[in-house]
């Protein structure tokens, strides 16, 4: 919450960048992208190596690259639906303690969230406005093209041009007839003014929060909304060209890259008795993006401006009378003729109990869920766009509805033990059993050849259709033992156990054992405290050994098979 209201954060991922040691974050380059999140490296080669994350308690969907129709690169994610100015704190669990409390999927580790809470007084105002440009400043690679003649003295143009293998073979020639080239031509649109596809961005956030209450209750309220439209702009050449012929501009094609996030949280906390407190938090999160084909996709606009020759004039596109610009195959306004679009509507909920029968033992209940509502559009209009392929300009409708549903429970229990014998001994023994239900329903209409004007799948004169479902559930149980010795040397050993619906038949259970040790050699008296050694305030030996693993896929061990239709001897 500190960081908020000191720094630039548009996002949770900007809270954990170059901030927390041993957590890499890579993030997207559009406007509402998903990002790379690494805790301590690459764990698996085959499986996510993503962290989980808890939010209040409750396991929270994340999924990164959240979308039913790829746009080749960064895609949308679940973890940018929440804002950053709604969180108290975020903690990074990692290693064998990540295992032991939350089992299997958590040896890519954890990242604990924490939103804000009431505190006891009178009620506190908060409101904060914000507004801003966004401009690109990454350097961008020149394309480069050789000029050279051919043997029969013929200039090397388009997809004859010249290169360096043909350089070394001789097949490129100078004008006068000698090996080599005649010239380097470089160029690429996108530092060209006129054609580039890069233009500023802006953003504007509003919010307003309320807290207060008494020893008894507590009360927490937010409300925000985040508007950014990206970077991403159609050239000025493009738009004066249209609008001289009568072409209608999509919004979707002047700026195909926006996000409007709209989010409202509460909270209630009540200490009912000494020893009884309960606390109900509700968010509720409503999103509305575009995103643009990019990075590793045929109609991606990147490869479109790196794919491009060292010069400007180089042909039309084919099919139709549009100058290429300098790009490869197509120029921005028709790639983002396509409208990639997502709605989400998204409420996470959640409730606490604590109670304290005694000074020695506390216990802990936490329940909730968290529920997305996705819509993601696909749109390609009749007559618009550049000819992929010989139907594409036919136009194409897909309408995909995804539920994402996440329920988790936690119940655990700490009992404290100081021998009065030993008053330099702490034991604490935990015991714990965590449950999550992750299942994801997916249905998707799509419609190809729309009439003109059309934008809905039914419109189409081939439709299409779809249906997909993914469940995962985990049951886990735990139990720990920690021991303090004159609270400068800490011992833990543990150990837990889970079941996962994909585990199959077969392989009913596994085991995360731990152990570990901490040190604090600087409040020894031995720890030198003069010279250099002054300059320590807190010197610390660790050492842990445990066992952390990854679940599999939901059907990995399943065979699966699809069906086609043949033809035999070309009588069926």
């Amino acid at each position: 919450s500190k960081l908020t209201e000191t720094a630039p954060v548009r996002t949770i991922a900007d809270v954990l960048t170059p901030r927390v040691p041993g957590v890499m974050v890579q993030q997207g380059t559009q406007t509402g992208a998903g990002q790379r999140i690494r805790v301590r490296g690459i764990s698996s080669v085959s499986l996510s190596n993503e962290p989980i994350f808890i939010i209040d308690g409750i396991r929270m969907s994340s999924n990164n690259g959240s979308t039913a129709f790829g746009n080749g690169g960064n895609d949308f994610s679940r973890l940018g639906d929440i804002s950053p100015e709604d969180i108290e704190n975020i903690e990074i669990v990692k290693g064998p303690s990540a295992a032991t409390l939350y089992g299997t999927d958590a040896a890519n580790g954890v990242v604990v969230i924490t939103t804000k809470k009431g505190l006891a007084g009178a009620s506190r105002w908060t409101t904060y406005a914000e507004a801003g440009m966004l401009d690109d400043r990454n350097w961008y690679a020149d394309n480069y093209t050789l000029a050279g003649m051919s043997p029969a003295g013929k200039p090397l143009i388009l997809s004859g041009q010249c290169k360096l293998v043909m350089v070394s073979l001789g097949t490129c020639l100078k004008s006068d007839g000698t090996k080599g080239y005649d010239s380097l031509r470089v160029y690429t649109p996108i530092k060209d003014p006129s054609v580039t596809l890069l233009g500023y961005g802006y953003r504007n956030a509003q919010g307003l929060q309320v807290s207060g209450g008494n020893d008894a209750i507590r009360y927490f309220l937010s409300g925000s909304r985040d508007d950014e439209t990206g970077v991403l702009k159609l050239d000025q050449y493009e738009q004066n060209r249209w609008d001289s012929l009568g072409v209608t501009i999509h919004p979707w094609q002047v700026r195909p890259n926006t996000r409007l996030l709209n989010a409202f949280r509460g909270n209630v906390s009540a200490q009912v008795t000494p020893q009884f407190d309960v606390a109900v938090n509700f968010g509720y999160n409503t999103v509305n993006a575009l995103t643009s084909n990019e990075s590793n996709n045929t109609v991606g606009i990147g490869s479109q401006a790196f794919g491009g020759p060292g010069y400007r004039n180089n042909g039309l596109v084919v099919g139709l009378a549009d100058s290429l610009l300098g790009y490869r195959a197509g120029t921005p306004g028709l790639i983002w003729a396509e409208m990639l679009q997502q709605n989400v509507n998204r409420m996470i909920l959640s409730s606490s109990m604590n109670w304290r029968p005694s000074s020695w033992l506390q216990t802990r209940a936490n329940f909730g869920t968290d529920f997305a509502d996705r819509v993601d559009t696909r749109l390609h209009m009749n007559g618009e766009g550049w000819p992929l392929s010989a139907t594409y300009r036919d136009g194409q409708a897909f309408n995909a509805r995804t539920n994402i549903t996440n329920l988790s429970a936690d119940l655990g229990a700490s009992a404290n033990y100081n021998p009065s014998h030993f008053t330099w001994l702490n034991l604490k023994t935990t015991i714990g059993t965590q449950y999550n239900n992750f299942r994801q329903d997916q249905n998707s209409a799509g419609g190809t050849t729309l009439p003109p004007g059309a934008v809905t799948a039914s419109s189409g004169a081939t439709p299409s259709a779809s249906e997909a479902y993914t469940l995962q559930k985990t049951w886990g149980v735990f139990v720990e033992e920690t021991g303090a010795i004159r609270d400068r040397l800490f011992l833990t050993a543990a150990v837990r156990s889970d079941q996962n619906s994909a585990f199959g038949t077969n392989f009913q259970r596994v085991y995360y054992p731990k152990a570990s040790l901490s040190w604090v050699v600087s409040d020894e008296d031995f720890f030198p405290k003069r010279s250099v050694f002054g300059a320590i305030s807190s010197f610390r030996l660790r050492l842990a050994n445990g066992a952390s693993g990854v679940q599999p896929g939901p059907n990995d061990a399943l065979r699966t098979y699809s069906a086609s239709s043949a033809s035999i001897k070309n009588t069926d």
